[in-house]
């Protein structure tokens, strides 16, 4: 009797005029028969690595808008206290609620970015002239100095202001392994080039005083400096007069703003300027077509100078109120009547003048 092998025979396969059996098959079968049960194994064993993987992808998902708004916040920061801002009409962008937080870093010098190509562009050619950039004016005619303050107005090389946010945020996933530090800065160049920062108040306010120093007091000339006390003196005098509440109507009269009119100013003014006094009180004030002439007219008699101005001044007033006491139904003939008459006494005035 011949035993039954445990594996049927199986006919053999000729390849090449080689005659191959069935061996390596079988061989093939022990070894799928022997990795039964290792996907489970593997699958545990990297299980680990994919969930940390997936943590991390989480984990940066998260943080990347938040590093987002810090960098808007950090440029809202900066940029909400330019020029005459302090910032606090300006309250934190809504995506940026506590306790993440906005503010200034320290400012420091633009000249300390290495390879500063900014400054070096900036300081040539015209923007190099004494005067913008100082340390003085001086008139090749006479030798004359005009010093400047050192403001630094046009200085693209003076600072920097830096925004910045501040938020440490959690990590959904992996907490205990660290925290994100959100921390942005965001520079802005030197600002210092509009008048508010320059100290002025008013966009009409004279710049050149903030440029250069033209003042009595840092000028250094004696004799400039004695004149402007006396000028001081003089207006003093004028502050202090005991009748100067009567010439409020040469400029602040009380009866126009409540009819829609502004104040009349006839306050001539003085129309030019002299470094020499003697010049000034020849051609500026007792010239013709000086401060005198502009007073009191150019013969002297009042016509074309203050008292027709203020006299014309009121003149259109009253005619404006005749018109509205016109218009009432019925209208009030009895004001009109008495506007009519100062009127009349205001052009007789006007009639007296030479």
């Amino acid at each position: 009797m011949i035993a039954s092998s445990p594996h049927p025979p199986c006919p053999p396969l000729r390849r090449g005029g080689v005659t191959r059996g069935c061996a390596a098959g079988r061989t093939g079968q022990r070894e799928a028969r022997s990795r039964r049960g290792l996907a489970p194994l593997e699958l545990v064993l990297s299980l680990f690595f994919l969930l940390v993987l997936m943590a991390l992808i989480i984990n940066f998902g998260t943080t990347a808008p938040w590093h987002v708004r810090g960098n808007v916040a950090a440029r809202h920061a900066v940029w909400r206290t330019l020029s005459a801002r302090t910032g606090g009409a300006y309250p934190s962008p809504t995506n940026w609620w506590p306790p993440a937080t906005i503010g200034l870093a320290t400012a420091r010098q633009f000249t300390t970015v290495p390879n500063d190509a900014v400054g070096a562009l900036w300081s040539q050619g015209d923007l190099t002239q004494p005067a913008l950039r100082g340390p003085m004016v001086v008139d090749p005619a006479t030798g004359r100095q005009m010093l400047m303050n050192d403001r630094q107005y046009m200085e693209m090389i003076n600072q920097i202001a830096i925004g910045s946010a501040n938020y440490t945020k959690t990590l959904p996933l992996l907490a205990n392994l660290r925290k994100a530090y959100i921390r942005p800065l965001q520079p802005v160049l030197d600002h210092q080039w509009r008048f508010e920062d320059m100290g002025f108040v008013y966009n009409n306010n004279w710049r050149i005083k903030g440029w250069y120093r033209i003042e009595a007091d840092q000028v250094g000339d004696g004799d400039l400096m004695n004149l402007f006390m006396q000028y001081q003196m003089a207006d003093m005098k004028i502050q202090q007069n005991p009748g100067i509440q009567a010439l409020l109507v040469l400029d602040r009269d009380a009866e126009f703003p409540p009819w829609g009119l502004n104040s009349p100013d006839v306050y001539p003014t003085a129309g030019g300027c002299d470094a020499s006094p003697q010049n000034v009180l020849n051609n500026i004030v007792m010239g013709n077509g000086g401060l005198i002439s502009r007073i009191q007219g150019q013969r002297g008699g009042g016509r074309g100078g203050v008292p027709q101005r203020l006299a014309e001044a009121f003149i259109n007033l009253y005619k404006l109120q005749q018109q509205f006491y016109k218009s009432q139904n019925p209208p009030n003939d009895a004001k009109v009547q008495q506007l009519q008459q100062l009127i009349d006494q205001l052009n007789q005035f006007i009639g007296t003048l030479s």
